[in-house]
């Protein structure tokens, strides 16, 4: 069962690449299948939990267009997702949900953590990371991923405001 739901979810990730490149939309894939592939070149023993992916400030509405293509919903529709530093979107399928988390900031404090960081500087370090991002090809298609010093930075700080 976990070869054949790891089969399900590498078919919506390779899906979701090629709307998104076909739409000129270049994001950043963190934590998941891609960063466990770029890290050790084998596939995770476990099933991914979700799809998670760093979009460029102003890129929102055509992400949420592209995800609607593909059939996907937004998780809280009565929410406004372009303000949201995360924004989740369900896909039904028989084997069991995909979940696509759509990040509009690299990292963000929970409600029960005080916000260290100012907005603006959250910001900067989106955009710089997103700058310093790197190709790697999986399953014969491009993605863009952290490099190592920053996929340690944003586990780091991931773990901490969560």
């Amino acid at each position: 069962m976990i070869q054949q739901k790891l089969l399900v979810y590498t078919d919506e990730l390779l899906k979701l690449q090629k709307a998104l490149t076909h739409n000129n939309i270049q994001v950043v894939y963190l934590k998941g299948l891609i960063q466990h592939f770029s890290l050790t070149k084998q596939w995770p023993k476990e099933n991914p939990i979700d799809i998670d992916i760093l979009i460029p400030l102003g890129t929102f509405t055509q992400v949420n267009r592209v995800l609607k293509s593909l059939e996907y919903l937004a998780h809280r529709p009565y929410q406004s997702p372009a303000t949201r530093p995360q924004v989740s979107f369900v896909k039904t399928h028989a084997l069991m949900p995909i979940v696509c988390d759509v990040h509009n900031q690299i990292f963000f404090p929970t409600k029960y953590i005080i916000n260290i960081l100012p907005l603006k500087l959250v910001k900067q370090i989106t955009t710089e990371l997103l700058g310093r991002a790197r190709t790697i090809s999986f399953q014969n298609q491009k993605f863009l991923i952290l490099g190592p010093e920053d996929m340690l930075l944003h586990q780091c700080l991931n773990f901490f405001f969560h």
